[in-house]
């Protein structure tokens, strides 16, 4: 639904999605289209925006005093930014060196529902690589598939951590580095 919502013509192709439910002039489905009635695209949009804030409202506020507490005790060789918020997605940057004399590291964190479009063919993971340079990425997503975050990652020349919270809500759970990471 939300890949259709995304659409300039809120149409695609049934291969693309399925939808269960249907309800008259709500969605429409034939045997190789769905789509979202105009009159209902709005509070689509709305909906989707509402339920990936819910997903990492409290993760955020955890993430928030971590990353706080690491810059507050590794100061002054670490500074932390806060890069971007979309629907309920939320980028930081660390940068940390341990001596003055050496380069910063950088290290993006991404705390997301799910890996999602925003518009056309851009994700929140090219979000996140056009706003931050950084030699490490730690990635967390809240409920996604393996196949799904296989296929994003599949083509990645960077350094990634991903973690996937598991099914009762409680822990993130390491599922995949990409390229070999050194210390």
């Amino acid at each position: 639904m939300e890949r259709c919502a995304k659409e300039a013509v809120p149409v695609i192709e049934r291969r693309l999605g399925n939808v269960t439910q249907t309800a008259p002039l709500i969605v429409e489905a034939s045997k190789s289209y769905f789509a979202i009635s105009p009159f209902a695209l709005n509070k689509f949009k709305e909906l989707i925006k509402v339920k990936k804030a819910e997903l990492t409202r409290s993760w955020k506020e955890k993430f928030d005093n971590i990353l706080n507490s690491f810059v507050i005790e590794a100061h002054p060789y670490a500074e932390l930014k806060f890069m971007f918020e979309i629907e309920g997605a939320y980028c930081w940057e660390i940068r940390y060196t341990d001596a003055p004399e050496r380069e910063p590291i950088s290290v993006g964190i991404l705390l997301s529902p799910y890996i999602f479009t925003i518009s056309g063919y851009s994700t929140i993971l090219d979000e996140m690589k056009r706003v931050v340079s950084s030699q490490l990425n730690l990635v967390f997503l809240i409920k996604e598939t393996l196949p799904t975050v296989t296929e994003c990652f599949k083509y990645v020349s960077q350094r990634n951590i991903i973690f996937l919270l598991d099914e009762k809500g409680e822990k993130f759970y390491l599922i995949e580095k990409s390229v070999k990471l050194s210390e």
